[in-house]
């Protein structure tokens, strides 16, 4: 058996000590990128490239955030701003705004009744907003070339 020349062992992949670059590597010194390099934790590529996401991409709404909200922001309308649809927010604002105003007579009780009736009803869609917001949110991301 012969001993591979210089340019056969320049090519052999993955060189002796690993690829260049990755921790431990003698070809490239961890000193020599500030984030680590790559494949080193902390560096921004092989890894996750963008921990965040991709820079400008929209992130998904998160089911359990959107049910605390609807639990202790509901009457408020919370949830609606959170899942994007702030007409029904601001609807479910003022009316508990013109409820808490109008309280000292007998309409703004019948204002909380009809909140407690539309965050009860919110409740058996809540599911089903949250896929439809996400499914614009993926969309929204997949025209722009994010997804």
């Amino acid at each position: 058996m012969t001993q591979p020349n210089d340019h056969e062992q320049s090519q052999q992949w993955p060189p002796p000590g690993g690829p260049p670059g990755y921790y431990g590597s003698p070809a490239v010194p961890a000193q020599a990128y500030p984030q680590g390099g790559p494949g080193v934790p902390g560096a921004p590529y092989p890894g996750a490239p963008y921990p965040g996401g991709f820079p400008g991409a929209q992130s998904y709404k998160e089911p359990t955030v959107a049910w605390v909200l609807w639990v202790f922001l509901g009457f408020a309308g919370g949830h609606h701003f959170y899942l994007g649809d702030t007409k029904r927010g601001v609807a479910h604002l003022v009316g508990l705004v013109l409820s808490i105003l109008t309280a000292v007579i007998i309409i703004g009780l019948l204002g909380y009744i009809a909140l407690f009736v539309l965050w009860i009803i919110d409740a058996t869609q809540m599911s089903a907003r949250i896929r439809q917001c996400n499914a614009r949110i993926f969309a929204a991301n997949r025209a722009a070339g994010l997804a």
